[in-house]
């Protein structure tokens, strides 16, 4: 039984460490109106391991103005 235990750990343990962070292009949920968009997640402009959101894409929306606005600023991991 221990054996059998320890091989599904060690078969699992690459799928855990490939895991995906936080960086990327992530999608909000929809809004009342139905409208949503896609937020980039990547490390500050002169920081260190800060990341902040950036609007990148609007979706069913007619304010196109919002893209490019931060949303997220200085988040750091506790």
């Amino acid at each position: 039984m221990r054996l059998a235990l320890f091989t599904l750990m060690l078969c699992a343990a690459p799928a855990l460490a490939a895991a995906p962070g936080p960086e990327g292009v992530w999608r909000t949920a929809k809004g009342p109106k139905g409208g949503s968009m896609n937020v980039r997640v990547a490390p500050c402009q002169g920081s260190g391991a800060e990341l902040c959101g950036t609007i990148v894409q609007i979706f069913d929306m007619t304010r196109t103005d919002f893209i490019g606005v931060v949303l997220i600023r200085d988040m750091a991991a506790r």
